[in-house]
């Protein structure tokens, strides 16, 4: 486990395998600050439509981008996010990029 992740974020990888995510997400978070300012942080979140079901979010926070520069970051993020993960882990997991 790791100690700085929300009980809800630890509960939920435990019960679905989703590791690989947390696992991915940080590999790619290293190759954001190669080239910018970036954060990363892991929520719980479920779906209106599907109360039930909770899935797993990945925020990126990207600072000093514009908009469509984000838009350019996130199609580059979710592909190698999406491509490291079995696709039973992948139903469960979003990507999501914020510009602060």
């Amino acid at each position: 486990m790791l100690p700085n992740l929300e009980s809800d974020v630890q509960s939920l990888l435990e019960r679905f395998a989703l590791w690989p995510a947390v696992f991915v997400g940080q590999k790619m978070m290293h190759e954001l600050r190669q080239t910018m300012t970036a954060t990363m942080d892991f929520k719980v979140e479920r779906d209106p439509e599907a109360p039930d079901r909770e899935e797993l979010v990945i925020v990126y926070a990207i600072a000093n981008k514009t908009y469509d520069e984000i838009l350019r970051i996130w199609d580059d993020v979710s592909e190698k996010v999406y491509r490291g993960l079995p696709v039973t882990c992948a139903e469960r997991v979003y990507v999501r990029l914020v510009r602060v």
